[in-house]
C-alpha cells in the first residue's frame, strides 16, 4: 500500500486525542490501512475516525471490551433476538467489543462472514487491532459514516456510530482540534445569513430567536432549541395541517412568520388541521387509558419461567392481529409492552409501530430518535410537564445505547423519583412490575398519542 499522505503522524495524534503514544502507534496504522483499502482516503474521514476511535475506547485508542461484568452483558443482551441472541449464554459472549462495541450475535456472525474472520466461532477475535479495524472501515462504509465526515455534517457521523449522541461532547473537541491541525476552519463554512431555521442540534442551537418561538409554543423560554422545544415544534406542525411529510422538528423562517402569527397559515393547513383535531379527540386520553391497562398487567409471570414469554400479553397481541413475528421474539420487551398497551386502548403511534411495522417500536433508541423528531403521535415532554401515563425512557450508564428502557408514569416525577409501570422488568418470575427509579436515569418523558 502507499504510503500515507495524511499530514497528521502518530506523535500529533496521540496529543490531540490525549492517548497513549504506544497504543496510537500500534492501532492507527492498521485503522487508516482499512479505511485506505476500502476507497476512504479523504482527511476529514480519518479525523472523523480519530475521534470515533477516542471516544468508543475511552481514548485508550485500542480495542476493547464493553464496560460492564456478565451479569450486565445478561441483563441489556440475553434473549435479544434482534441482535441474534438467541441462545443461552448469548448475551455475555458476544457483548460488545473492538473499537466501535460489535454486538450480537448476528453482528459477529455477519461480519465475520463479510470481513473472513470466524467471528461467531471465536467472538474475542473482535477485539484483536487487525479484526476491530477491519469492522469500523466496513461499518463506516457501509453506513456512509464517511460520506458525514466530508461534509462535515459531524453531528451525523456520530449519531451513525453511537446511535445517539452520547460522548458527542469530546468528540466534537477534538474533531476541532483535529481540523485546525489540518488546516481547516470555520472559515470554510458559508456565513449565515438572514433568519436561520432552527432545528434540533447537539450542542443546542441558542438565542432570542429560539426564545420567541418558545413563547410562541407555550415552552420553558431557556434560550436552547432542545428537545422539548423541538417536540412542540413538531406538535405545532402537525395541529396546524402541515403535510405528513413536513411535520418535523424543524421551524424554517416562514413557518416562524407562521408561528409567529406574521402570516396566516394556508387554508388547506387550516381545514387539515381541523380534521386532525376532530380525529385527535377521538383518541385523547390514551396515554392515562395505557397506564391504567398495564397496571392491569402487574404481577404476569414468565411461563415457562425463564422464557420471557407471557402467554397473558401474547393473547393479548393475537386478538389485536399482530404479526405471529413478536411472538417468536419472545415478550414482554419493555418497548413492545407500553406500545401494546397503547394500542389496546386505540392508540395511533402503536398502531403505526407494531401493526404497520413502519419503524422500530421496540428498540428504545430508535424511540426516542422518533420522540425526538415529532414523528409517530409522540414528542418529548419537559420534567415539569410529565403526567401519568407518558412515557418514560431510562438511560443506565453514559456509554452504549442513549437508552436502554422505557416505561409508563404512574404518577408525576416528584422529590427525585419516577414511579413506573414496566414490562421486561423486576426479578426473574416477574415480568410486568411497578418501579421506582431516582430521576438521575432518565433520559426523556415523552407523550404518545
Amino acid at each position: 500500500m502507499p504510503a500515507s499522505t495524511f499530514p497528521l503522524d502518530e506523535d500529533r495524534i496521540s496529543r490531540l486525542a490525549g492517548a497513549p503514544l504506544a497504543d496510537v502507534r500500534v492501532n492507527w496504522p492498521l485503522i487508516e490501512g482499512a479505511l485506505e483499502s476500502r476507497g476512504m482516503r479523504d482527511p476529514l474521514v480519518k479525523v472523523a475516525a480519530i475521534a470515533t476511535v477516542s471516544v468508543e475506547t475511552a481514548r485508550t485508542f485500542r480495542p476493547i471490551d464493553e464496560f460492564g461484568d456478565e451479569e450486565y452483558f445478561t441483563r441489556m443482551y440475553e434473549n435479544r433476538a434482534d441482535l441474534g441472541n438467541t441462545r443461552k449464554g448469548d448475551g455475555a459472549r458476544y457483548h460488545g467489543r473492538g473499537y466501535i462495541q460489535l454486538t450480537g450475535r448476528a453482528n459477529y456472525r455477519g461480519y465475520g462472514q463479510k470481513l473472513g474472520f470466524p467471528l461467531e466461532q471465536k467472538p474475542e477475535l473482535a477485539k484483536t487491532p487487525e479484526v476491530a479495524a477491519a469492522v469500523l472501515a466496513d461499518y463506516f462504509k457501509t453506513r456512509a459514516v464517511d460520506e458525514s465526515a466530508v461534509a462535515r455534517d459531524w453531528e451525523t457521523a456520530r449519531r451513525k456510530v453511537n446511535g445517539g449522541l452520547n460522548g458527542w461532547e469530546p468528540f466534537r473537541v477534538l474533531v476541532q482540534s483535529l481540523e485546525r491541525e489540518l488546516g481547516i476552519g470555520e472559515a470554510a463554512r458559508p456565513a449565515r445569513r438572514g433568519p436561520r431555521a432552527l432545528t434540533l442540534t447537539s450542542p443546542y442551537m441558542k438565542g432570542p430567536d429560539v426564545v420567541r418561538v418558545q413563547r410562541a409554543l407555550a415552552v420553558p423560554d431557556d434560550g436552547e432549541y432542545g428537545p422539548v422545544t423541538a417536540g412542540a415544534a413538531a406538535a405545532w406542525k402537525r395541529r396546524s395541517g402541515y403535510p405528513d411529510d413536513q411535520v418535523d422538528n424543524t421551524l424554517s423562517p416562514q413557518d416562524q412568520r407562521y408561528l409567529l402569527g406574521k402570516d396566516t397559515l394556508p387554508t388547506p393547513f387550516r381545514n387539515r388541521g381541523e380534521r386532525r383535531a376532530r380525529e385527535l379527540a377521538q383518541t385523547a386520553g390514551v396515554p392515562q387509558l395505557a397506564v391504567a391497562e398495564m397496571e392491569q398487567w402487574v404481577g404476569l409471570q414468565e411461563r415457562p419461567k425463564g422464557s420471557n414469554k407471557v402467554p397473558a400479553l401474547g393473547r393479548v397481541a393475537a386478538e389485536l392481529g399482530l404479526s405471529d413475528w413478536y411472538q417468536k421474539m419472545g415478550w414482554p420487551w419493555c418497548a413492545f409492552t407500553v406500545f401494546l398497551a397503547a394500542l389496546k386502548v386505540g392508540g395511533q403511534s402503536a398502531e403505526a409501530g407494531l401493526r404497520q411495522g413502519k419503524f422500530n417500536a421496540l428498540y428504545c433508541p430508535t424511540i426516542l430518535g422518533e420522540a425526538q423528531a415529532g414523528r409517530w403521535g409522540m414528542r418529548v415532554m419537559a420534567a415539569s410537564q410529565a403526567a401519568r401515563g407518558d412515557l418514560v425512557l431510562f438511560d443506565w450508564s453514559p456509554q452504549g445505547d442513549p437508552a436502554d428502557h422505557i416505561g409508563r408514569l404512574v404518577r408525576p416525577p416528584a422529590a427525585g423519583i419516577v414511579a413506573t409501570v414496566d414490562g421486561n422488568s423486576g426479578d426473574e418470575s416477574l415480568s410486568v412490575v411497578l418501579r421506582e427509579r431516582p430521576t438521575s436515569q432518565v433520559r426523556a418523558y415523552v407523550r404518545d398519542s
